[in-house]
Parts: structure tokens; C-alpha cells; sequence
């Protein structure tokens, strides 16, 4: 092969390679950077939306408590407390209210109905103080 032939050729082969070498690193670079930057933008998202989640139980967690604080329901007579929670479960769009004693006896105020509760996990804690939000997302998953 003439020496005419072979130097272009021997440039061509080294800008080819050149080339594709800064190709596939200009492509590495920028997914790791893309990369980056969209597992920073959830996990910002991921932030906002669990203080939106922790405002939002917030919330609903006060109103229930406004409710349980007033003096008629504080009484625990099954008849001023039902009468007095009844229309509270349309306004606030709950699926169930219930008046739960020291006890753990549970009396639904839709339907009245009785069970009792005294083994379950959310009210040892709620007897011991602790406020039980697991409960609440449990109860309306999309409501939230």
C-alpha cells in the first residue's frame, strides 16, 4: 500500500477512534449526571410530599381530637355521644366513628355495633399516649 493511501487512512482510523472514545464518555458522563439529577428531584418530591402527608394528618388528627375533647362526648354517655358524633361522620367524611372505652370496647356510631379492641396494637398505643396516624391512613387510603 502506497504511503499516500496509508497515512490518511492511519488519521482516519485515529479521529474514528478518537471519536468513539469521546463519545461513549461524553454518554457515561451525562447519564451519571442525568442520573444525578432525577434521583435529587424525588428525593426533594419524595420530602415535599411526606411533609405535605405529615401536615395532612396533622390536620385530621386535630379534628378528631376537637371532637373527642368536647364535653359531651367526654361524658361517655352512649346516648350524648351518639347523638352528638352521628352527623360528625358526613361532615368530616369518615367511614366510621366509634366511641372505644378504657376497656377496649368498641360501639360504632352507624351501626351501633359492638367488638372490642383491647389486643390490638393501635390502642395499646393510643391508651399509652401516642398519637396513631397508621391507623387513620389504614382506615382511608384514598382519602389522603
Amino acid at each position: 500500500m502506497k504511503l499516500s493511501v496509508r497515512i490518511p487512512l492511519l488519521i482516519g482510523i485515529v479521529v474514528l477512534v478518537t471519536s468513539a472514545g469521546l463519545s461513549l464518555l461524553t454518554l457515561q458522563t451525562s447519564t451519571t449526571i442525568l442520573t444525578k439529577s432525577v434521583i435529587n428531584s424525588l428525593e426533594a418530591d419524595n420530602k415535599e410530599d411526606a411533609k405535605l402527608m405529615s401536615t395532612l394528618l396533622n390536620w385530621e388528627l386535630s379534628i378528631l381530637y376537637e371532637i373527642a375533647n368536647r364535653p359531651s362526648v367526654r361524658t361517655l354517655d352512649w346516648g350524648v355521644v351518639h347523638a352528638d358524633l352521628l352527623p360528625e361522620v358526613s361532615r368530616i367524611k369518615a367511614q366510621q366513628m366509634a366511641l372505644v372505652l378504657a376497656d377496649g370496647s368498641y360501639t360504632s356510631v352507624i351501626n351501633t355495633t359492638t367488638n372490642n379492641v383491647f389486643d390490638r396494637s393501635y390502642f395499646k398505643r393510643a391508651m399509652a399516649g401516642e398519637k396513631c396516624p397508621l391507623r387513620l391512613l389504614r382506615a382511608v387510603p384514598r382519602q389522603i
